[in-house]
């Protein structure tokens, strides 16, 4: 364990970008900060910026962002990170298609095996490692990701995200990915802690969090907040093949768990979908769940059994709060008086004069 503090409230600003490091020996620009395989690296101060296309790199290994904003101690270990004595965390922004990455690591030359009719290419690789962040703000923008994945049989690795207010912008994505044809690891979860009446979760424009497997078990995906709003954007946990025809397990969709004040969707898919496996279970408990009629909540199987979707949240009729406007609309006409000249004989109209005459000064 390692431990260390921050003596005033005064944290000093990190920034990571892709153009700062040159590698000569390989002729090229590192792209921000990485450490050999199955190492761990901490970013560990004031507000945090990661930006110009920047990747940061821990292969197999742990990631651990933390952004204060007071003064406090931190204990870092193999188990996560314990915070002591902090009033307030700081701000991770994470931009311009820069990345978060602790996937896992293997042989570079594949084995082969036959399933499906076909020669598959097979790596041998331990789990992915972890990503743990903590902060009081986390921004994701312009295409921006943090991923832990594994190509081979290790599972991939799990991302946890503290942070009070979060916001995944512009197809940025938060994903944990099992990518091996054959006999794969499972893919690892996502867990977002947040607030549970002051916490927001914004996912806009083509944003994703999800869990990905091609050949294995789906990752879980857990979120706790007081407000998630989802735009055009996606959570999913999806299984695209089984392992059918090796005799092994089928891979079943990953479980979604959402549990907000407030959950309201536009133009969104929250999907828990396998082929040959089951699919997973969609769980949502909500005070306020508002949705378009264009939003897609499934837990399917093409080949599998269908997965539950189970929404507990007051029912809400907003049809019954509309009002009908009336199609027979008001005839004025006949409280409007008609002009002099469309009157008949028995209509008249008065006109009266009066003259008003000033006095003049010299009476007084």
């Amino acid at each position: 364990m390692v431990s260390f503090g921050f003596y005033t409230d005064k944290t000093g600003q990190i920034s990571v970008s892709g153009q700062s490091i040159q590698i000569a020996e390989e002729n090229q620009t590192s792209s921000g900060l990485n450490v050999m395989e199955k190492r761990r690296i901490s970013l560990i101060g004031g507000d945090i910026l990661i930006h110009d296309k920047a990747q940061f790199q821990a292969p197999a290994g742990n990631i651990q962002l933390i952004s204060v904003g007071s003064k406090g101690s931190v204990a870092l270990s193999n188990d996560g990170v314990q915070m002591h004595d902090f009033t307030r965390l700081g701000e991770i922004i994470i931009s311009d298609q820069s990345i978060i990455d602790a996937s896992g690591t293997g042989n570079q030359s594949a084995s082969y095996v036959y399933a499906n009719n076909q020669w598959l290419p097979f790596f041998q690789s331990g789990k992915a490692g972890k990503i743990d962040i903590n902060a009081t703000t986390i921004k994701m923008d312009h295409q921006s990701s943090i991923s832990t994945s594994t190509s081979g049989n290790g599972d991939a690795g799990n991302i946890s995200v503290n942070a009070n207010n979060a916001l995944l912008n512009h197809a940025s994505k938060i994903t944990s990915e099992s990518l091996s044809l054959f006999a794969g690891g499972d893919a690892g979860s996502v867990e977002i802690k947040q607030n549970t009446s002051s916490g927001s979760l914004n996912i806009f424009n083509k944003s994703s969090i999800l869990t990905d497997s091609i050949s294995s078990g789906g990752g879980k995906i857990s979120i706790y907040t007081g407000q998630v709003v989802l735009l055009n954007s996606n959570i999913t946990t999806n299984v695209m093949l089984g392992n059918k025809d090796t005799g092994g397990q089928f891979g079943n969709g990953g479980d979604i768990k959402i549990e907000s004040q407030q959950f309201a969707l536009n133009n969104s898919h929250v999907t828990a979908n396998a082929i040959d496996g089951d699919g997973g279970a969609i769980f949502i408990v909500s005070d306020h769940f508002i949705k378009s009629t264009d939003n897609i909540i499934e837990a399917s199987s093409k080949r599998g059994n269908e997965g539950t979707v189970e929404i507990v949240a007051p029912d809400m009729d907003m049809d019954s709060q509309i009002t009908i406007l009336p199609t027979d609309f008001l005839n004025a006409s006949k409280w409007l008086k008609a002009p002099c000249d469309l009157r008949n004989s028995q209509q008249s109209s008065k006109l009266i004069y009066r003259r008003h005459v000033v006095p003049s000064l010299n009476q007084f």
